[in-house]
């Protein structure tokens, strides 16, 4: 069982990309593998320099998982939401705690 798992997730594996984004039209630029992460950064560097607004997506672990288990977009699309929720919600103070050392 396991081996066929991880046969999924080789198999699986090119679909998770970097993406090059134009931040002002929120187009995709170009794409490259994850193991071509070097030169994707070169190539946003490059547009940079050119006067392009540019930013780059790099898919984090609970994506690349969810890609490479064959969901669809638009549960990765739910599952996105979810992670901006969670981040959203800690963002608020829920972990904020006093530090002791400022306290008098």
């Amino acid at each position: 069982m396991l081996s066929s798992f991880t046969t999924l997730l080789y198999h699986n594996y090119d679909k998770a990309m970097i993406q090059i984004i134009d931040t002002n039209s929120g187009q995709c630029l170009k794409t490259f593998p994850l193991d071509q992460s070097e030169l994707a950064y070169q190539e946003a560097a490059q547009l940079d320099l050119m006067g392009l607004s540019v930013k780059i997506i790099y898919p984090g672990t609970a994506i690349t998982l969810a890609q490479s288990l064959g969901k669809n977009s638009q549960e990765i699309n739910v599952l996105k939401e979810e992670l901006n929720d969670e981040i959203d919600f800690h963002d608020q103070g829920c972990c904020l705690s006093s530090d002791p050392k400022t306290e008098s």
